[in-house]
């Protein structure tokens, strides 16, 4: 919450100084970019002062004021302010300054160089104790130092700021992509439709925040994302395709047999219609014969019998031309 309100505070402040100030060939305040490694960010403009923080090539910083070779910026980030606790309450990290033309120190004691000042009420947030004082993070009131031979003009301070909203979108999205990520990813086998959704939402970010300063994790994310969904969908189609053929295995779907029953040898019967017969228990129920299946293969087994029957014959049990046949379960 504090944070969300910090960042807000910048916006606004960065609108409200974007009052212009000549100083020579220089329009106050704008956006700077740092031009060299280990800059010195002091507490004053004299190399006497504090070193607050140091400051690396392509940091960029909030220029406000100058006084002769030093430009006065905006606390930068990363850096710490110092208020003794007989003017804070604190609860959890947030504090309340109480008084007046309260002075924030560059370090926690009263020998330390102001870096600004607050007023009754105002609220900070509190990163730790030190002995009687609280570290801050610096509120938009404080300023540093920095000689002016190692920054250059980068961006109006309304360009900034809507880059500075920008970046903060980009994390907030990240941010989003990333528990996503985790939460779909868990599983061993995770669904080709969820390895799409994510990635999708990597190439978006991809392609909305090409600067993003987490750009090439998200080129990553989307490589491999991109292996998995490969990998899942083939997966997929090959399941399918094992089952299919596991379908076409089954034995297709017959007509229901002709007749149930037991095969047993005719015997030399002198005009006999068929070659076998049929038994259900002890009763004849039809003569079989057939010239596609041996039905000797059958004797005494409880068969199914597929076939014609052939009226023709004169017969005292129907005659089946046998088509198939089939061991009963």
């Amino acid at each position: 919450m504090v944070k969300t309100v910090l960042f807000i505070g910048l916006i606004v402040f960065l609108s409200v100084t974007s009052t212009s100030l000549l100083f020579g060939d220089e329009v106050l305040p704008f956006a700077g970019i740092v031009t060299g490694e280990n800059v010195n960010a002091r507490s004053g403009s004299d190399l006497n002062f504090e070193i607050i923080c140091k400051l690396n090539k392509g940091d960029k910083i909030v220029v406000w004021g100058k006084n002769f070779e030093w430009y006065k910026i905006r606390m930068p980030e990363g850096s710490f302010g110092y208020i003794n606790k007989q003017y804070l309450d604190v609860m959890e990290n947030v504090g309340i300054v109480k008084g007046d033309k309260v002075n924030v120190r560059s370090g926690p004691d009263i020998s330390s160089n102001p870096l600004g000042q607050l007023g009754n009420k105002s609220v900070v947030k509190v990163i730790k104790e030190t002995g009687d004082w609280y570290q801050i993070e610096p509120p938009d009131s404080c300023s540093a130092w920095v000689n002016v031979q190692y920054v250059k003009y980068h961006s109006s301070v309304e360009d900034y700021a809507i880059e500075l909203n920008k970046k903060k979108e980009a994390e907030s999205k990240f941010s989003e992509l990333e528990k996503d990520y985790e939460s779909k990813m868990a599983e061993s086998v995770p669904q080709s439709a969820d390895i799409e959704s994510v990635l999708k939402g990597y190439e978006e970010m991809a392609q909305v925040y090409p600067d993003f300063s987490g750009i090439d994790k998200v080129k990553e994310r989307v490589e491999k994302l991109r292996m998995r969904l490969a990998e899942s969908r083939y997966i997929e189609t090959t399941s399918k395709l094992e089952a299919k053929l596991e379908e076409l295995k089954k034995p297709e779907e017959t007509e229901p047999p002709l007749a149930v029953g037991v095969i047993e040898d005719l015997g030399m019967v002198l005009g006999r219609p068929g070659t076998h017969k049929l038994l259900e228990g002890k009763k004849i129920t039809h003569y079989l014969k057939s010239d596609k299946v041996d039905l000797n293969k059958y004797l005494y087994y409880t068969v199914k019998i597929w076939g014609t029957i052939l009226e023709s014959q004169k017969s005292p049990h129907p005659v089946i031309l046998v088509d198939e046949v089939k061991l009963a379960k």
